[in-house]
């Protein structure tokens, strides 16, 4: 019985190759984004749910002020936490990765992702150990931890505990190899514990600022009693006046849970990044929908298919085979092609993953061991829906024998018809308005005022502290770099566009006014003058033996100033007076997430520690001579201020737009879906329209004997079809409405939502929709009457 199977369906595949290959492209296209989807799903899922006792342990965020950006964690948090039986253990870290210069032995090259850190880190993420006693890592400041990776990097095979690893030239020696195999908000290659770990609370540690903060909370304790304890002693400890009662901004304190530190912390993302539940949603729902729609398209494909095979399955019945073997028979075909759909999806998913993770700009792997049930579960479901409704529609037409049985079944099949097609033009329309929403907002991203024009600046990256020293001590070397031809202008700044300024912990006055806050950079003037920002308000003749500084129109509004009138004022920042020389128009630095916070901008040679905070140096070149310009820097930085690290340059504007780069990558991704699930549904609908075609042929042919005109019969079979796109239309208005709504809520700065993409997209679909319609309709009323009367 099998093999006649195998044989009829080797010869319907023959027949109608077309159809066939169809039928399995939209099955595998369909399969491969659900694997997709689901392992991009389970990878956001699994940051740090599989460390120990996870759910005891939480990131602590403090948010300061209207804004709510989270801040440094005073160094006197984790002493107090375990000193008051509220934390088991706590864990400080900085909040970023260090890129050093390595050198083993053997080997030699720039390490990236070092981390700062204390001893009790790995208690914390417990990655699991090749080499070395994970108890009795850190025996002093020259222990490290290194991944199983970069110990294969810079030792090969062989256990590298106990040898020596230079970084920046200062020698570590290697306690423990550790193996990055599972997902953490934190993954760093190299571990160094050189911030203090401190036992006893003292009123000094609140005066230091760290980083940020991981601990274990004590099971006895509720988290509420936590924060209410933390928000008390911060204020009492750190953010006391000493010259009047006033506890300036509001400080929140914030634990997060660490399973959920992916989703829901402000200081994880400066390491491994966030993700937004939101965008999680939308990808896999979105794929979800082209699984459905191609599981639709392809129960109308078989629909149409069981329809052209109608006398085999009666004269099959006539022979005597049962209603359960034409049902068993056509789920083996199904089974068939669902295995072969299969195989063409796990290859789709191997060749479209790197471009995937290029979308989601993620490190996605696919693992049989956990899509196996996945893989199951989809195969059953096109199986048990997509093999099962055409199987029973074959069982039922072949048993069809009088002329009202099948008018009944006319009627009741027209309904289920226009239901999946409904649903295919509903999926499609989203995808288009969804699309051309996605596109508007990064097409205004890409072209909004940012409040700086940096035309023509380039940021050279500056490595280590000894290259920054070299530049701000060396006031030459900077003079240096003017000369060389094509440089227009040299500056220093701590501003970074890459979407990660935090509010610090620092306190100034303007009057007896307190302010907290902020956000303080390190500026020089040739760095403002090449920025071009828009200077609001500016004194040039300012008392030359104060110090002076610029503020933001965000800033002056927290004040409540106008902003001609806090030119010339007094800031008191650390005992120190500075005078406020100009007031900047608000500009974007963090990206489009992210609201405009106020600023305080000292010259960075004015505030002890901004020095340290200098990333890169910034240049302006001419851009008729560019690459040339920038090959004679290089030359010049090689001989005269490192020729360790690589020379790295990148535009002012290029930087910023590395902030929304997930969202340009969305934008694409969504041009790719509305491609595929356009075509997939016009090819749907055009298999629905045949089906419908095929079993109206009588009626067309008795209609033109009773003298209906082509325009009549036309009308009457493309209503039903018209009549569905308008509804499919206006069922998919409002969902799509709030769903993009929703996901632009996550913009501070965003486009809004106006009618154009929604009348356009039913225009275009409209439009395509009626071409297929008008194509297949007008061929059916031409139909030759006698030469069907013949047949029949």
């Amino acid at each position: 019985m099998l093999k006649n199977w195998f044989k009829i369906y080797i010869k319907n595949i023959s027949s109608s190759k077309l159809f066939f290959l169809w039928n399995i492209i939209g099955l595998a296209i369909g399969m491969a984004s659900v694997i997709l989807a689901v392992t991009y799903y389970k990878s956001e899922y699994s940051y740090n749910r599989w460390i120990p006792e996870v759910d005891e342990m939480y990131e602590l965020n403090l948010e300061m002020g209207k804004q709510a950006n989270s801040i440094f964690i005073p160094a006197g948090v984790g002493p107090y936490l375990v000193e008051n039986k509220l934390a088991d253990e706590y864990c400080y870290y900085a909040l970023e990765y260090l890129d050093f210069y390595g050198e083993s032995k053997t080997t030699q090259g720039i390490v990236n992702k070092i981390l700062n850190t204390q001893e009790t880190f790995f208690q914390f993420f417990a990655f699991d150990f090749k080499y070395g006693d994970k108890e009795n890592l850190f025996v002093d400041d020259y222990s490290i931890a290194i991944s199983s990776s970069l110990a294969t990097r810079f030792f090969g095979d062989k256990n590298p505990v106990g040898d020596t690893l230079s970084l920046a030239h200062q020698r570590y020696v290697i306690s423990g190899v550790y193996e990055l195999d599972k997902r953490a908000t934190i993954m760093p290659d190299v571990v160094l514990a050189n911030i203090e770990y401190d036992t006893e609370d003292s009123s000094e540690l609140w005066q230091e600022n760290v980083g940020g903060l991981v601990f274990k909370k004590n099971k006895g304790t509720l988290q509420l009693d936590v924060l209410r304890q933390l928000e008390e002693v911060y204020y009492t400890k750190k953010k006391r006046n000493k010259f009047f009662e006033d506890k300036g901004d509001e400080v929140i304190s914030r634990l997060v849970p660490l399973a959920e530190a992916r989703f829901e912390s402000k200081q994880t993302s400066l390491l491994e990044g966030n993700t937004k539940k939101d965008t999680i949603g939308l990808i896999t729902g979105c794929s979800f929908l082209i699984f459905l729609l191609t599981v639709v398209n392809y129960i109308s494909l078989n629909q149409a298919n069981v329809l052209s095979r109608a006398k085999e399955f009666t004269l099959r019945r006539i022979i005597g085979a049962s209603r359960v073997q034409l049902v068993l028979q056509l789920l083996f075909e199904t089974v068939l092609n669902v295995l072969i759909a299969l195989s063409i999806a796990l290859v789709l998913v191997e060749l479209s993953l790197p471009i995937y993770n290029s979308f989601l700009h993620q490190r996605l792997v696919f693992s049989w061991e956990a899509m196996s049930t996945v893989i199951l579960l989809v195969v059953g479901c096109i199986i048990c829906v997509g093999g099962l409704l055409p199987a029973l529609f074959a069982s039922v037409i072949s048993r069809q024998h009088t002329k009202g049985g099948q008018v009944q079944l006319s009627t009741k099949i027209s309904k289920w018809r226009m239901a999946f097609v409904g649903v295919q033009l509903v999926i499609a329309f989203f995808f288009l308005i969804a699309g051309w929403l996605v596109y508007n907002q990064v097409d205004y991203m890409q072209n909004k005022e940012l409040g700086f024009k940096g035309e023509n600046v380039y940021q050279v990256k500056l490595y280590t502290q000894q290259i920054r020293r070299k530049l701000y001590r060396t006031p030459k070397l900077v003079e240096q770099i003017e000369q060389i031809r094509g440089i227009e202008r040299v500056g220093l700044s701590t501003i970074s566009f890459k979407g990660n300024s935090i509010n610090t912990n620092h306190t100034a006055y303007y009057k007896q006014q307190k302010i907290t806050d902020f956000i303080m950079d390190g500026v020089d003037e040739s760095y403002i003058s090449m920025m071009g920002f828009n200077m609001l308000a500016s004194k040039d003749d300012i008392d030359a033996d104060l110090p002076t500084i610029y503020v933001n129109k965000k800033f002056v509004d927290q004040l409540g100033k106008n902003v001609e009138d806090i030119v010339g004022e007094v800031i008191a920042y650390d005992g120190s007076t500075f005078i406020i020389k100009g007031v900047l128009d608000d500009f974007n630095r963090d990206g489009f997430e992210e609201s405009v916070k106020p600023m305080l901008l000292f010259h960075w040679r004015d505030v002890e520690f901004l020095p340290y905070g200098i990333e890169s140096l910034s240049v302006q070149i001419d851009p008729k001579i560019k690459e040339e310009t920038l090959e004679r820097l290089q030359a010049f930085w090689i001989v005269n201020v490192d020729y360790e690290y690589p020379f790295e340059v990148i535009g002012a504007k290029q930087q910023f737009a590395q902030t929304y780069q997930k969202t340009l990558s969305q934008r694409n991704m969504f041009m790719l879906w509305n491609g595929a699930v356009v075509l997939i549904a016009l090819f749907g609908l055009y298999a629905v329209m045949s089906f419908a075609v095929e079993q109206r042929l009588k009626e067309i042919v008795i209609r033109k004997v009773l003298g209906a005109s082509n325009k009549e019969l036309f009308v009457n079979l493309i209503r039903p079809f018209i009549v569905t796109t308008i509804l499919a239309y206006l069922v998919v208005i409002y969902p799509t409405y709030w769903l993009m709504n929703k996901w632009l809520e996550k913009f501070i700065d965003h486009t809004g939502i106006t009618v154009f993409p929604f009348v356009l997209s039913f225009v275009v679909l409209t439009g395509l929709v009626f071409t297929v319609l008008v194509n297949k309709m007008y061929k059916a009323v031409q139909i030759n009457i006698i030469n069907y009367i013949k047949y029949e």
